[in-house]
């Protein structure tokens, strides 16, 4: 598995905050809550040709506590700027099926794919905490069997991909002659009723450029993990441990198989990698990421060390998993950026592990190919 083409993700799993606000490397002419931060940073990912950046994200203030406060970008919004600024690498915002309805959410990323260029995927969460049930206010009820909950999520995803399919690939005429804009026999109504949504459809912006923008889950719990194996086309599974992570994904491949999807579906094991020119200088930057961020605030199995041992410590994480690649739980820090991209990535595509160039085609495509 490792001396296949690896897969490398950066997952924002705190959304797009401003929790590096007191870093020393942070900068005080860098503010967190402008277009340009994220769009700087996006830039050094695309350049090191990541295959995608993706979002988590949450509506409350972490612990309910205002004075442990920090502030917190939509990431639908946020990826608009990102893909603004860049030509090919993927971007996958946070869409809550608990807090979004489902045709918004299907106008939302179709919007985004068009404007991307079909560079757009969107990452499920199909969960709610109470916090956020509090701060936001009025919102669906959410079922308490963790099964209810997926089944309402299956069928809010389902939705989404029928109103994509409401347009025709061939639908948009453009005729100036005849003032017509599109095909009415190829836009169609989907009417939907189900357990718990209805929707008449069609979508009212085109068909998106991929068709079916890519689906990204990051699953905590067995049940979301089973969903994913059900829908997702990439699958980001935490873990503090090797034997965890590997006992996860191997009961993922089982449940994608049974789903039917076997070599559809590419799991990246999350992984919060520290690297500098030696040892005792990726220690020393890990402290400096635990005081300013906490210890706790970054996912995925630590991995601190040299090039060459962090580079040796990825390649056996992703080949005793059988993972198709990692995705780097990390922070919105350019100088943290700068050095994971120089001691890690480069040299993984120096091994010839992973492409030091995009190849053609939409986001989806990249993914499929090998």
């Amino acid at each position: 598995m490792a001396e296949q083409r690896m897969y490398i993700a950066w997952h924002g799993r705190n959304g797009a905050a401003s929790e590096g606000w007191n870093h020393p490397a942070w900068g005080r002419g860098r503010l967190w809550n402008r277009a340009e931060t994220y769009q700087e940073i996006a830039l050094l990912l695309e350049r090191a040709r990541l295959d995608m950046i993706v979002f988590s994200d949450r509506v409350d203030i972490a612990g309910d506590d205002p004075a442990g406060a920090v502030g917190r970008m939509d990431t639908l919004a946020v990826c608009a700027t990102i893909a603004d600024a860049t030509q090919s690498i993927g971007i996958v915002p946070a869409v809550s099926t608990e807090l979004y309805r489902p045709f918004m959410v299907a106008r939302l990323i179709s919007t985004l794919d068009h404007l991307s260029s079909g560079r757009i995927g969107w990452s499920v969460q199909p969960m709610l905490s109470d916090a956020a049930v509090t701060a936001v206010g009025q919102v669906l009820p959410i079922p308490e069997a963790a099964e209810d909950r997926m089944r309402r999520a299956a069928e809010f995803v389902d939705i989404c991909r029928k109103l994509w399919d409401s347009w025709d690939e061939d639908a948009v005429v453009g005729d100036p002659e005849t003032a017509i804009f599109a095909d009415p026999g190829k836009v169609h109504e989907i009417d939907h009723e189900g357990e718990f949504y209805s929707s008449r459809g069609p979508l009212n912006t085109v068909r998106p450029p991929q068709g079916q923008p890519v689906t990204v889950m990051a699953p905590a719990d067995e049940a979301e993990r089973r969903f994913a194996a059900q829908e997702a086309d990439v699958v980001i599974l935490p873990g503090l441990s090797v034997e965890a992570l590997a006992a996860d994904c191997a009961a993922l491949r089982a449940e994608i198989a049974a789903a039917g999807r076997t070599g559809r579906v590419k799991i990246l094991v999350s992984v919060n990698p520290v690297v500098a020119a030696s040892e005792g200088g990726a220690r020393i930057a890990a402290a400096q990421l635990d005081e300013a961020y906490g210890a706790l605030a970054l996912g995925g199995m630590r991995i601190i060390g040299d090039s060459s041992q962090v580079c040796t410590a990825v390649k056996a994480l992703v080949a005793d998993t059988g993972a198709d690649g990692i995705s780097i739980d990390a922070v919105w820090l350019p100088s943290y950026v700068i050095q994971l991209m120089s001691y890690l990535v480069t040299p993984l595509q120096r091994e010839g592990l992973f492409p030091a160039t995009y190849g053609a085609g939409l986001f989806k495509d990249q993914l499929a190919s090998a």
